[in-house]
């Protein structure tokens, strides 16, 4: 593009005529030899086609100009940003007679139902508050509207700086022309006064790809974006014009479909506006980088003029889709603007994108991204929910009814009301990572000691010879009343334990053991070392702690330090086997595999490092339960005394890995307490009457298919909840039953 530059710029400066130094030359014949090279250099233009050329790329350059010369005012005001609506005085006359009309209608019926509720009738209470609402969002509507634009006007400000790179800018002020000349070389042709001589035109037929660049660019891009750009605006202003209207219709029919299809319209409308700001500042971008030879279109050799109307398709399908569809959707619906079906596509989407999640957390074995996939699909499954309803044009109408005939239309109709069908929702599954049995050590071995190498390694240590004598059972009363004595004659070489009735000698093992058998106390000993309280036997290598001092515990831990001591786990002998063979396989992670010993199926580890090896041993035991997750049904509210019936059963079956959430109505059981959970349930309903609540407090139940004020609440009543969504449930499905039959 520089070099585009310099061209234009080495034409637009004569070069300087060199001076007539040759006297003797007459200036008639200097000149008739300048007009003939002039001659000779058209013929030969002429001949190889160039002037040809010249010619087309002007006319075709000229008509160019002319025919964007008219679109260069919408690409100012609405390309890259969405004009001030309060600011256009069509668009403030029309947004004001279209709310004077609505802003009467409101007060119509705010009057209206002010009298029946004075007349008694408090449940219209709520009502009221709908239509004081819309009458205050009808009033200010045009100005939140307006600050809305100015909010997304200032982020594409900031947008557009932050990815040209040019923070010195105000975009907002760009003209027309400067904006699609930005799209041929970049931001050059803005902050470089050299360009503003030519023409968009000129610039687009001088870029690589010349008039076929040019071609390309008007249609595939220039064109169809001044289209969006009108629409943009049209919609944007008829939203603003007749949005009292829409609120009043809200208002008065009770459905949030009209006020979410605007929403919903106005959002996207907003947000293509906004996605093609961007594309525009990504391509100015491009074609400035590109002009300095750095960027991804310079390193992978393709120049952005060449791109950009194959993007700009890319473009255009995604507007289609997110905007362009939608907004044609909704103009085929002008009362409800298609609201109840935007909601339920966005409940449906997200119900898929939920059960994705729940798979992820599976496939990584996250809990958290299981539990929270769960969630978000009931919630996504409600919302799509709330769009079916919105899309029932005569439920709404038949509630009216209800509530203005105090019921009696519904008896009229015949409407018969009936509990759940279906009392819990399977939602889906979690697995869950369950530590199970806790794995401990217990006993300590020298195992790498031979028997007859013990007292060699024991001794150095300042181990002495000794032994614990075990006293049977019925001799540990008469053992009682020796031990002072044998304390008094051995001193400190003596430690009795009355629980276990065993006897730890030091040195004066023979001597001990006469005075027992004089007293007639039977008993068996089992010789080895001792130090500090501290014995080993000399057979099996136990190592033991007769006593809880200080010096014990530091001769433990030394002899631990200097000697092979080993623990032995709990582990079963195939979790053992399975255990020691994949440690087995992971010696150079960890240096202490190689000490791990496995004798006579069980699995003995270094006493040392026994801190580390338990949590992976636990880790090894760690099961994957699948669990699954019920759903109440809506609105439910008998969960919490559910739970406490279920805890007090003492049903341990059940309760392992049972979980109640009182706030989202579910209960999760592991899957193999699935059928169980559904008998104690129904076991749980059989003696229970359901009632609902109305809005004003009543207790509502059930009888002969139709509501009864019961008065006060049942004592072994089960609450459902709002009656308010009972009744609604039951017009929609009489009226489902009536299209069926009206279908037969």
């Amino acid at each position: 593009m520089q070099d585009v530059f310099y061209t234009y710029l080495a034409a637009a400066v004569e070069e300087p005529k060199e001076s007539n130094d040759k006297w003797y030359i007459p200036e008639w014949v200097t000149d008739l030899g300048s007009q003939f090279r002039d001659i000779t250099q058209t013929f030969q233009d002429l001949m190889s086609g160039k002037l040809i050329k010249d010619a087309i790329d002007g006319v075709v350059i000229g008509w160019t100009d002319e025919f964007l010369a008219p679109l260069y005012g919408t690409f100012a005001k609405s390309y890259l940003f969405t004009p001030h609506i309060a600011d256009i005085k069509a668009v403030f006359v029309g947004w004001s007679i279209i709310s004077i009309i609505s802003l009467v209608a409101l007060l119509v019926g705010i009057g209206m139902l002010s009298i029946q509720i004075i007349k008694g009738k408090k449940e219209m209470g709520q009502l009221l508050k709908v239509f004081l609402w819309s009458f205050i969002s009808a009033g200010v509507s045009l100005s939140v509207m307006n600050f809305i634009n100015v909010g997304l006007n200032w982020l594409t400000q900031l947008t557009l700086a932050g990815i040209i790179g040019k923070a010195d800018i105000t975009y907002q002020n760009l003209t027309g022309e400067e904006i699609l000349k930005s799209l041929v070389i970049g931001i050059d042709s803005i902050t470089n006064p050299a360009y503003a001589g030519m023409s968009l035109g000129q610039l687009m037929a001088e870029t690589e790809g010349g008039i076929f660049i040019l071609f390309f660019d008007v249609s595939g891009i220039i064109v169809p974006s001044f289209v969006l750009s009108m629409l943009k605006s049209i919609i944007v202003i008829i939203m603003a014009i007749f949005v009292g209207l829409w609120i009043a219709y809200t208002a008065y029919s009770g459905k949030l479909e009209t006020l979410v299809g605007f929403i919903n319209i106005y959002t996207r409308t907003l947000f293509a506006g906004y996605l093609m700001a961007v594309y525009w500042a990504i391509f100015v971008k491009a074609q400035t980088d590109f002009g300095a030879d750095i960027g991804f279109m310079s390193d992978i050799g393709i120049h952005p003029a060449i791109a950009a109307p194959i993007t700009a398709i890319v473009l255009f399908v995604l507007l289609f889709f997110v905007w362009l569809r939608p907004v044609w959707l909704a103009a085929k619906m002008p009362v409800h603007l298609n609201g109840g079906q935007a909601v339920e596509k966005l409940g449906t989407f997200g119900h898929r994108s939920s059960m994705a999640l729940n798979a992820m957390g599976k496939r990584f074995g996250s809990e958290a991204l299981q539990r929270k996939g769960l969630s978000w699909s009931q919630s996504s499954n409600r919302v799509a929910d709330v769009g079916r309803r919105m899309q029932e044009r005569n439920v709404q109408k038949a509630i009216m009814k209800s509530i203005m005939t105090g019921g009696g239309s519904e008896a009229l109709q015949g409407v018969k009301y009936e509990a759940p069908a279906v009392w819990k929702h399977k939602t889906g599954n979690v697995v869950m990572k369950e530590a199970g049995q806790e794995v401990t050590n217990h006993g300590l071995n020298l195992l790498d000691i031979p028997a007859h190498e013990l007292e060699h390694q024991l001794k150095p240590e300042g181990f002495v010879s000794g032994a614990v004598i075990r006293v049977d059972q019925e001799s540990r009363g008469d053992m009682e009343k020796i031990v002072g004595h044998l304390e008094q004659t051995y001193g400190k070489g003596i430690a009795y334990n009355a629980g276990t009735g065993e006897l730890l000698v030091e040195k004066t093992v023979r001597p001990v053991m006469r005075e027992l058998q004089d007293a007639q106390i039977k008993s068996a000993a089992s010789h080895g070392y001792t130090k500090n309280g501290v014995f080993i036997d000399s057979d099996k290598q136990d190592i033991r702690r007769f006593t809880k001092s200080e010096a014990s515990r530091e001769t433990l831990d030394a002899l631990t330090e200097k000697l092979p001591v080993y623990t032995k786990t709990n582990l079963s002998t195939t979790e053992a086997q399975s255990a020691y063979n994949q440690l087995s396989e992971k010696g150079k992670q960890y240096p202490w595999v190689k000490q791990l010993k496995l004798v006579n199926g069980q699995l003995w580890i270094p006493e040392i490092d026994m801190p580390e090896i338990l949590p992976l041993l636990q880790n090894l035991r760690t099961e994957s339960t699948p669990y699954v997750r019920f759903d109440l049904p809506r609105g439910s509210q008998y969960l919490a005394d559910l739970e406490q019936q279920l805890r007090s059963s003492g049903d341990t079956d059940l309760l392992a890995g049972f979980e109640a959430n009182v706030t989202e109505n579910y209960i999760m059981v592991r899957e193999t307490q699935a059928k169980r959970l559904e008998e104690v349930h129904k076991l749980y309903r059989e003696n229970r009457l359901p009632f609902w609540r109305t809005m004003s407090g009543k207790i509502m139940v059930i009888i002969d298919g139709m509501p009864v004020d019961h008065g006060q609440q049942p004592l072994n009543g089960m609450d459902m909840g709002s009656f308010e969504k009972l009744q609604a449930d039951m017009l929609r499905q009489h009226e489902g039953t009536s299209k069926k039959k009206g279908g037969k």
